[in-house]
């Protein structure tokens, strides 16, 4: 083996030596192997074979070929061959043989025989594909060689390339970001680092040929606009972007996307504002009614409408203007936005038009900033729109319905009826008919909406249905018609349609059936709404009752037979029927009854079918005249007995009747009449009636009855009196006795309805009774009474007795606190102890726990209160009963301290004898003191609260001011809020109520419970009235202090000079209960002559102030001012019900900071009325720190001098009155800072002048 393959390498390589010296073949290597995308790789995605150019080997010399034999080609590693594909061909005519081909993945093998070596030859191999066995491997170079074969030919050695392979990148399938964009940027400034991706293949192979491929950058995340150039094309399959920015902050990511590739998304950049170069709207103005506020907002923007504070100074005003439209712009128009104030940021909230129109807009502007300009916007009337969908399908008689729409102006709308028959109500629909009803529905708008345009619905109203039907009737023959009757069902309403019945059959027609025929009267023509159904009825006439009778008759013996009668009962239409009569009585006949016999009727007229025959016969009697033989003049008998009156008469076929005093006596008609227990009533004169047909006789008796007056005593044996039993039930007995009998007992328990008992007559005169009852627990009362038989009554005997039922107590402690004191010691020691049901007890609880815990109420085992307010408790037991003692947290803790406030009566307004002050103390352990100024006193009162916060009380008037009637105050503290108020009223017997409200004190020392939100000095105005025939025109004044403790004190003056001060404390809310006390008057008091100073009037009311910022006008509210007659200027009094107060808030000048307390330099002092002939008026210069100094060009009509207190805001001076210039006449008012004038007041001969200090306009 080992020397065969050593030969075959010898021959080899013998061969290759000796081709050295021969011509050579020349190779044409195979094209298109190189660069093969790697996309058709056997690993990708799409994998594909690649066909090469053919292989050429050319023989230089026509013996290159040297043998028959095979060439054999590998593929380079990492490549194969497409197996079975490929072909090999020569030149026809030559050395060379047909050749075949054989390929599989790895080699190619070619079989070719030489004929010999005359020729040159030309092999070709053609149709090769290849195909690289895995596409991330690039370059993937190679080279086909021959690596074995049979053939010698010259020129092929191991180096010689058949065709060379290679692999380059795919198509551009991934972009991948290789430099990231800066992670930090600003506003409008290209990123410092900017974007840089590769192209890549399906295998991740960069694509370092493509230049072709466009990357387009767009922002993914967050808002605002990606700007610079957003496209990039590959350079050798990089893309890169030079000037990328953003114009909004935020954070963002950005995305990177083409055609061909899946895209890239960044990391997230954070973009930061710029500068802040402008101003800008975050809300814009919004279409609105005249007058109705509206909001916009404006901040700091940089150039990219970025919200942006850098730069922004500390204090920056934003002023809001109306830039385009007509109108006035209203409310707050400046503000700051500075970083100490708005920090870039500024809300307008009341601003509002006083002028409609369309085409508005707005301009915010600041010194050093770009203006900005709204969105245009309108004011005046805005449109509305009705949804109105309409009633649905309805029926003739529905009741009437409601008729709803909504407008978008929430409005309510209107309707009408258009057409149809309806009417209409407000919003109800009353159907009056058949037929289609349009209704409209409209709303007609109002100073703020436009009338809405109206909506119509129709809806049908169908016939309603109508059954009408007679009824079957009957009647006998003979008689009228019966009524004809019917039903009619389905009128609606209440329409006049009615039912009328006839039929053929009169009085006289005879037996059987006629129809009964209806019609309809319609007077108000309304059946056309009905679809109506008839049934018609029936008369039947059936045979009428015919009763013959024979009529007795009567004769004495010996007489003849009187004429024989009939009677014929139930004859109708007088038909004429006779019965036909006979006896077999005669003359000579003994006394006696003989029948009297019916031998049928004469019925000429053949009327006797239509009856129904019975025949009755009668008696002749024969009699005698009757006659007295026995009777009984008078009867004595005592009340009770049963007496008998009796008589004996003569004759036969008798009649008796009873009769007293005259009057027949019911079912008395014999010959003896018995009277049971006799009575008084019965006392009197009967008489009796014997008759007979030939006759009558008459006797009377008198009847005497001896009365019984005595009443039945009666003795109770059980139960004894106020003993006690132990049994449920118990049994009680007694003995009644009467002189005669007594008939009746009965019994009541405990008050109950008198029922009988069981009682036995032991003899006439004793009767005993017994009885089982059921007595209460505890005390019970039992009555008796009895009747005897002459109906008198016994004295009702009553008996008092106990019935001890035991059952268990248990007492209950809920909370902190204790019970004692009890009933008996038992009960303290077992708290199970056993009482006797419904008799009382009494406990008493201690609050150990106070003053933290206090006793609430006493409540039983259902929660029911037994005592409220009370620490003793009294309580009748109850079967299982349960006591709780109720302890809660104290929650006067909470609620107490010191409350100021007002009361007046707010139904019939303030008035002098029935408003004023109020303060009042609560304490934790339920005590008030308080104190009114009411009518010019001060009335004490004081009490204790009840649990529940409600306390009641009545004043302690002044001994020396004791004609004045005493008022009751009732208040309740708010336990469920947290208003620190409390309410109630105060209220003079039958004369007036007011309502009071007071608040509570809250401010300590600590810092964090101060009023510092409203603690400064304030001044206000008083203004008087319009008319100075009416009180004062000039303004009164007030100068206000608060401090960090909230204490509150006025000093100032009314506008008719009278002093008004008070001091009390503001709420937490920032309310005042403003009272002033004024017009004092000097009285002595009737009887003990001292004297006694009381005031006339007062100013009144609650003012309010929520904060000490400047500019918020504080002090504000109304108050009532009463003058009820005491003043000498104004001796009639006057009551100003709405006095308005202007106030503000005082700021002095800051020294030598150039800050002034007014924006005035030049101020006008204005003098009027106060019975001043004419107004004068003096100027004056403010100095910075407000004093105010004469115009030296000014001649001073009048002397006037002025001052204005910096501290505080008070204006005073003096001048000379022209009408009375000695001494100078005073004046006094204030400033009123955010106003920007002053006002106040002078006292002229007899009324009040006016004094106004305004700036002078520059």
């Amino acid at each position: 083996m080992l020397r065969k393959s050593f030969k075959a390498l010898l021959s080899l390589v013998f061969a290759a030596v000796c081709l050295e010296g021969n011509a050579a073949v020349t190779v044409t290597p195979a094209s298109g192997g190189t660069n093969v995308p790697a996309d058709r790789a056997q690993n990708a995605a799409s994998p594909a074979f690649t066909t090469l150019g053919d292989i050429i080997i050319q023989e230089g010399a026509n013996n290159d070929f040297s043998n028959s034999g095979t060439i054999i080609f590998s593929a380079p590693a990492g490549w194969q061959f497409k197996p079975g594909v490929g072909s090999a061909s020569r030149q026809n005519g030559r050395d060379l043989g047909a050749p075949t081909i054989s390929v599989d993945e790895t080699t190619i093998t070619i079989t070719f025989t030489l004929s010999g070596t005359t020729k040159t030859d030309r092999l070709t191999i053609s149709g090769i594909q290849v195909q690289a066995g895995d596409g991330a491997t690039l370059p993937s170079n190679g080279t086909i060689f021959r690596t074995g074969g049979t053939a010698t030919v010259a020129g092929i050695t191991a180096s010689t390339s058949f065709g060379s392979l290679s692999q380059a990148a795919g198509a551009t399938k991934n972009l991948i970001i290789q430099t990231q964009p800066s992670a930090n940027a600003i506003v409008g400034m290209p990123f410092v680092q900017q974007p840089v991706l590769h192209l890549f293949d399906q295998f991740n192979n960069m694509r370092t040929a493509d230049n072709l491929t466009v990357v387009t950058a767009a922002r993914l995340t967050g808002a605002g606009t990606l700007a610079g150039t957003l496209t990039a094309v590959a350079s050798n399959g990089v893309v890169s972007f030079a000037n990328l920015f953003h114009t909004v902050v935020g954070t963002i990511t950005l995305s990177f996307n083409s055609g061909v590739a899946t895209g890239a998304i960044s990391d997230e950049i954070a973009v930061y504002a710029a500068g802040t170069p402008r101003l800008g709207f975050v809300i814009q103005p919004a279409d609105v009614v005249v007058g109705a506020p509206f909001t916009v907002q404006v901040r700091t923007e940089d150039s990219y409408g970025n919200a942006s504070s850098l730069g922004l100074p500390a204090s920056l005003d934003v002023t809001i203007s109306l830039s385009k439209g007509s109108g006035t712009l209203l409310g707050t128009l400046t503000q700051d936005i500075g970083t100490e104030a708005g920090n870039g940021e500024v809300i307008f909230s009341d601003l509002h038009m006083n002028e409609g129109g369309a085409g508005k807009q707005l301009t915010a502007s600041a010194d050093g900033f770009i203006s900005v300009t709204s969105d245009t916007f309108k004011t005046g009337k805005q449109t509305q729109t009705i949804s109105f969908d309409g009633p649905s399908e309805k029926t003739y008689g529905d009741s009437p319905f409601p008729v709803t729409a909504t407008a978008s102006s929430s409005f309510p709308v209107s309707f009408v009826i258009m057409s149809g028959p309806a009417t209409l109500s407000e919003e109800t629909i009353t159907i009056t008919g058949v037929g289609e009803v349009t209704v409209r529905a409209t709303q007609a708008g109002n100073d703020f909406y436009d009338e809405a345009e109206p909506v119509d619905q129709s809806f049908s109203v169908a016939q309603a249905f109508l059954q009408v039907s007679a009824d079957n009737v009957t009647r006998v023959y003979g008689d009228a018609n019966p009524p004809l009757t019917g039903s009619i069902s389905g009128i609606q309403n209440d329409d006049a349609i009615s039912v009328f019945y006839s039929t053929g059959a009169g009085i006289a027609s005879a037996v059987g059936d006629y129809a009964i025929v209806l019609g309809l009267n319609d007077p108000d023509g309304r059946l056309i709404n009905y679809n109506v159904e008839t049934i018609s009825g029936t008369l039947t006439i059936t045979a009428a009752s015919l009763t013959v009778t024979a009529d007795d008759k009567t004769r004495a013996v010996g007489d003849e037979n009187p004429v024989l009668t009939g009677t014929l009962t139930g004859l109708k239409n007088s038909d004429n029927i006779t019965p036909i009569l006979e006896t077999a009585a005669t003359q000579s006949s003994l006394v006696g009854n003989y029948p009297i016999t019916i031998n049928g009727v004469e019925d000429p007229d053949g009327k006797l079918g239509n009856y129904s025959v019975t025949y009755n016969e009668g008696t002749l009697a024969i009699i005698d005249t009757p006659m007295i033989v026995d009777a009984t003049e008078l009867v004595i008998a005592d009340e009770g007995d049963t007496i008998v009156l009796t008589v004996e008469v003569s004759g036969n076929g008798l009649d008796y009747q009873w009769l007293f005093e005259g009057d027949v006596i019911a079912n008395a008609t014999s010959s003896s009449h018995t009277i049971e227990n006799v009575r008084n009533v019965h006392a009197g004169s009967y008489s009796i009636t014997a008759s007979n047909g030939m006759g009558s006789a008459i006797t009377s008796v008198q009847l005497q009855v001896v009365p019984d007056n005595q009443k039945p005593v009666l003795t109770t044996i059980v139960p004894g009196s106020n003993k006690v039993y132990t049994e449920p039930s118990l049994v009680v007995s007694g003995i009644a006795s009467d002189n005669v009998r007594v008939v009746s007992v009965k019994q009541s328990l405990n008050n109950a309805e008198f029922t009988e008992v069981d009682y036995k007559v032991f003899a006439e005169s004793v009767t005993a009774w017994s009885s089982t009852v059921t007595p209460a627990p505890g005390t019970n009362t039992i009555s008796f009474a009895a009747t005897d038989l002459a109906g008198n009554s016994s004295t009702s005997a009553v008996v008092k007795f106990i019935y001890n039922q035991p059952s268990p107590l248990t007492i209950v402690t809920n909370g902190i606190g204790t019970v004692l004191n009890p009933t008996a010691p038992s009960l303290y020691s077992d708290n199970n102890t056993n009482l006797f049901i419904g008799r009382p007890y009494r406990l008493v609880a201690k609050e150990t726990g106070a003053p933290d815990w206090i006793l609430t109420n006493w409540t039983d085992g259902n929660g029911n209160i037994l005592q409220t307010n009370n620490l003793t408790v009294r309580f009748l037991m109850e079967e299982d009963m349960v006591v709780n003692a109720n302890f809660i947290p104290n929650p006067f803790y909470r609620f107490g301290g010191v409350y100021n406030g007002l009361f007046s009566d707010t139904n019939n307004g303030v008035a002098y004898e029935s408003a004023g002050f109020v303060t009042l103390k609560v304490t934790p352990k339920l005590g008030f003191s308080g104190k009114l100024l009411l009518n010019g006193n001060a009335l004490g009162f004081s009490g204790k609260l009840g649990i529940d916060g409600t306390a009641s009380a009545t004043t302690k008037i002044r001994s020396k001011s004791f004609e004045k009637p005493e008022v009751t105050v009732r208040f309740a503290l708010d336990f469920n809020g947290a208003s620190e108020t409390l309410s109630g009223t105060v209220a003079q017997d039958g004369e007036w109520v007011s309502d009071l409200k007071a608040d509570r004190v809250i401010w300590t020392t600590n810092i964090l419970e101060q009023a510092t939100a409203f603690a400064n000095a304030y001044t206000m105005l008083l203004p008087g009235f319009t008319n100075k025939n009416e009180g004062p025109i000039a303004s009164g004044y007030g100068l206000v202090t608060i401090d960090k403790r909230g204490k509150l004190k006025l000093a100032g003056g009314s506008a008719d000079g009278q002093v008004l001060k008070q001091a009390t404390v503001v709420s937490k809310d920032g309310a005042w209960p403003f009272f002033a006390p004024a017009y004092k008057q000097v009285r002595f008091h009737s009887l003990t002559q001292k004297k006694i100073t009381e005031t006339k009037g007062f100013v009144l009311g609650w003012l309010n102030y929520e904060t000490n910022a400047l500019g918020n006008m504080a002090p504000a509210g109304n108050l009532h001012w009463i003058n009820t007659g005491a003043d000498s200027l104004y001796a009639n009094g006057f009551t100003n019900q709405n006095l308005e107060v202007i106030g503000s808030r005082w700021l002095p000048p800051i020294a030598k900071s150039g800050i002034r307390a007014v924006e005035m330099t030049n101020v006008v002092i204005s003098f009027a009325e106060g019975n001043l002939s004419e107004p004068f008026e003096a100027r004056f210069m403010v100095s910075s720190n407000t004093t105010l100094l004469a115009l030296k060009t000014e001649t001073y009509l009048n002397k006037v001098k002025a001052g204005l207190a910096a501290k505080t805001g008070l204006l005073k001076g003096t001048f000379a009155h022209p009408e009375d210039p000695a001494p100078p006449t005073k004046y006094a008012g204030v400033l009123v800072q955010d106003y920007n004038f002053g006002s106040g007041f002078f006292i002229g001969t007899n009324e009040s002048g006016s004094v106004e200090l305004d700036p002078i306009e520059e």
